[in-house]
């Protein structure tokens, strides 16, 4: 299975060492998984090290029009090519962008950091939300 672990935080915060794990937990078992970060993100270091396949991605979230569709725009050059079946995303205000770049095809995971459940699944593209322990 095609994976992709997406998330766009820059800091080094509980989220993102998940974020980590996710990558490395599923690769451990055999599963193909790609990890889509915004470019100038710490964890880039840490995937690297790793040897975890990452790939960046430049792009301004900001809510207005013109920003997210150009962020859409880049998320789509960077995730369409990698053919993903699986995405986790690992921050609900991405949900929507991702949801548009890959359309309804691709199952996508909300992956909860947070005790508000309702944040990921109310009004949310995910397909399913699970929670990740900090």
């Amino acid at each position: 299975m095609k994976i992709i672990n997406f998330i766009s935080g820059k800091d080094l915060g509980g989220p993102k060492q998940s974020f980590v794990l996710y990558s490395k937990s599923l690769s451990d078992i055999g599963e193909d998984v790609v990890s889509v970060i915004r470019k100038g993100a710490a964890i880039e270091t840490v995937l690297n090290e790793m040897d975890l396949p990452v790939r960046t991605v430049t792009y301004s979230r900001l809510t207005q029009y013109l920003f997210n569709k150009s962020a859409v725009k880049n998320i789509q050059y960077i995730m369409q090519p990698l053919q993903a079946d699986l995405i986790f995303v690992h921050k609900q205000s991405d949900l929507k962008m991702v949801r548009e770049v890959v359309g309804s095809k691709v199952k996508l995971i909300g992956v909860i950091h947070s005790f508000n459940v309702n944040n990921m699944t109310n009004n949310s593209r995910a397909n399913k939300a699970c929670t990740a322990s900090n």
